[in-house]
């Protein structure tokens, strides 16, 4: 969407994506740096924001249309929750004590700022549009560090303060601002759009089913070292139900963190715009050579020398 408006705006460049496919995998990091692109050759620092106003209603199809026949906010985000994946495959979603946040995996600064306020804002609009009243949040959040005026985008969400870097974007809710109702919802057709939901998220799933348990660790770990409770709490179960689950799958809590930690290493050094201390830090270790140490452990060697024999990939 931010390529489309630029190319709709008359931005001469090249994206460097194929355009015309119906799907386009990229990057974290090159979303990044595209949307710092397209802000800076459209001469505008709120980019990102100023696309989401212009979205056309629909623009995220059947989730979209789902969220906006809940009957009230606090049921939209049961929704967003849970089909968050919809949207954005490697985004975790969580609502906890009228705090929703959406993190990215690894990805500590999640889409960067066009892409970040692109979001805040289109599910702001929307959450507006379906409740016909200017919801507004107590607070807001954003994974990207502050750069530039953010008057225009503070005044449109109606926020008291926004949160920068803090590693993940999302927004404070009162109990008065989720009891707000959706006049046009309709039940009848929610159920219909509901399970067809439902339905494709099952065929994103894999056969794993700890692939959500994986994903709750992969958004904790740059926080610090997950714990089996803090994630059963995310996940709305019993730390007991929790490791009952893993173990049928003949695996232990830190053996799935460990295992964990090893594949996203070897993602994490495939991006030479990451140092190997970066890395270490989105890993959750405390220092560099605990960090050293575990990955001698996994591929008897170190991540400089690994990096190095694979920086053709």
């Amino acid at each position: 969407v931010l390529v489309r408006r630029a190319r709709a705006l008359d931005v001469d460049f090249d994206s460097g994506i194929d355009e015309t496919a119906s799907e386009v995998k990229i990057t974290c990091s090159a979303a990044r740096k595209l949307g710092d692109r397209l802000a800076v050759l459209a001469k505008d620092e709120l980019y990102g924001f100023h696309t989401a106003l212009e979205m056309p209603r629909g623009a995220y199809g059947v989730i979209e249309y789902v969220v906006r026949n809940t009957p009230t906010l606090d049921a939209l985000i049961v929704e967003l929750v849970r089909f968050s994946r919809l949207i954005n495959a490697q985004t975790f979603t969580t609502f906890r004590d009228g705090r929703l946040e959406e993190r990215i995996a690894g990805e500590p600064e999640a889409l960067g700022k066009q892409g970040n306020e692109f979001s805040i804002t289109h599910q702001t609009r929307i959450v507006r549009d379906a409740s016909r009243t200017l919801v507004a949040p107590e607070r807001a959040y954003f994974a990207h560090a502050q750069s530039g005026d953010d008057h225009e985008l503070r005044e449109y969400l109606g926020v008291r303060e926004i949160v920068y870097g803090c590693g993940f974007n999302g927004v404070d809710l009162s109990k008065a601002a989720l009891a707000t109702p959706f006049v046009a919802a309709d039940p009848a057709l929610f159920k219909v759009l509901e399970q067809r939901a439902a339905d494709i998220v099952a065929k994103l799933s894999t056969s794993d089913e700890l692939e959500n348990v994986r994903r709750a660790i992969a958004a904790e770990l740059a926080t610090g070292e997950p714990t089996a409770k803090h994630i059963a709490s995310i996940l709305g179960t019993s730390e007991r139900t929790l490791h009952r689950r893993i173990a049928s799958h003949a695996s232990s809590f830190g053996e799935l963190v460990d295992r964990l930690r090893h594949e996203l290493a070897l993602a994490h050094l495939r991006d030479a715009s990451r140092s190997v201390a970066d890395v270490a830090v989105l890993l959750g270790y405390s220092d560099g050579r605990a960090f050293a140490r575990a990955f001698r452990r996994w591929t008897a060697t170190t991540p400089v020398a690994w990096r190095a024999s694979h920086r053709s990939e």
